[in-house]
């Protein structure tokens, strides 16, 4: 699976992925591991490492990225 997870290991993203009831969901997570079946991602709001398979996401949104510059 690749949407384009690898490049953003260790920065923050809205992850978008049905929870086990089939219900969309929106969570803030840091992305630890992208592994072959699941991502490991640290959740803010739990406070606490969780693990997403990779058939329930459904996409990203970048929120920050460390080291960035800000062009203006």
């Amino acid at each position: 699976m690749s949407l384009g997870l690898e490049q953003w290991i260790g920065e923050t993203v809205e992850l978008v992925y049905m929870d086990d009831s089939g219900v969309p969901r929106q969570e803030q997570v840091e992305l630890l591991i992208i592994g072959a079946r699941c991502v490991t991602a640290f959740s803010y709001e739990r406070n606490d490492a969780l693990m997403f398979r990779n058939e329930s996401i459904l996409g990203f949104i970048p929120v920050q990225r460390r080291n960035a510059t800000l062009y203006h």
